[in-house]
């Protein structure tokens, strides 16, 4: 079966539990993963992509809102490779490289997925009482956005911006463009008690546009200097995409960026 790869950090664990917050002595599968703080391969099946993309709406022209809910189970590898490996995969998939997997209804195993679509803003509000992973596909030049919602903390909300028509160097600063203003759009007409946090985009390719700097000066002039900016590297030379953004729920939500094939960690506060 296909697979999407996903590379995974784990969080840095206290002495005696894992970023689970699983006691490490347990002897259950999910905790033979996590030691010597190694990186861990996520593996995203195709079934759990299919089960993630059924509760979509289409509010506007290119505009795909997901529905929050545990698409994917995380459980260990047979495989019995190193680094671990975890999966993340339908509940009642039937794999070989499918180990055992912690009960259904424990949420720290739960994952919720949003897929990205060609030239289309999708966004998920994510809930902690529906899994406390959260994944979104590999970035290979789209940009990601978080907003928050002050009544409630705990659920804020992710988009995955993609736009392809315009991926030319030339054309860098329109395509920035374009993806702040569809989720300015979003926020403005659909979810409006939501405010928008961090913004996450690819490093530019040289040579840069003579108005980019402009661009971000009035990005930043038009959300009040409040949205954070990160970048991240991608080198479309390579055969899978280097960056993957996930989020982990722990009392509150975390988000990072991690390099696929440097494996650096970088944690995006909201």
């Amino acid at each position: 079966m296909q697979r999407i790869v996903l590379l995974l950090c784990l969080f840095i664990p206290l002495l005696s539990r894992n970023c689970f917050g699983v006691v490490k002595s347990e002897s259950n599968e999910i905790g033979k993963l996590f030691k010597n703080r190694q990186p861990v391969m996520f593996e995203l099946t195709i079934p759990c992509i299919e089960k993630a993309t059924k509760k979509v709406v289409e509010p506007a022209d290119r505009i795909k809102q997901f529905f929050a809910f545990a698409a994917c189970q995380i459980s260990n590898s047979a495989s019995g490779r190193e680094p671990p490996r975890v999966m993340v995969h339908g509940d009642n998939e039937k794999n070989v490289n499918i180990g055992k997997s912690a009960p259904t209804t424990d949420l720290r195993f739960r994952a919720m997925f949003l897929n990205q679509f060609p030239n289309t803003v999708s966004y998920m509000i994510l809930d902690p009482q529906k899994g406390h992973w959260f994944f979104t596909s590999e970035l290979s030049g789209c940009d990601i956005f978080i907003a928050t919602k002050a009544s409630q903390p705990n659920m804020p909300m992710v988009f995955h911006a993609n736009l392809d028509e315009l991926y030319k160097t030339e054309q860098q600063v329109e395509n920035l463009k374009w993806k702040g203003d569809k989720v300015d759009e979003i926020l403005r007409a659909f979810q409006m008690n939501y405010v928008l946090k961090v913004r996450i985009h690819v490093t530019p390719e040289k040579p840069i546009p003579s108005n980019y700097d402009k661009y971000w000066k009035g990005y930043e002039t038009a959300h009040q200097g409040r949205v954070k900016v990160y970048r991240y590297i991608f080198n479309d030379a390579l055969t899978f995409p280097q960056t993957q953004f996930y989020g982990y729920y722990e009392k509150g939500w975390r988000f990072f960026l991690k390099g696929k094939e440097d494996g650096v960690k970088t944690d995006i506060p909201v």
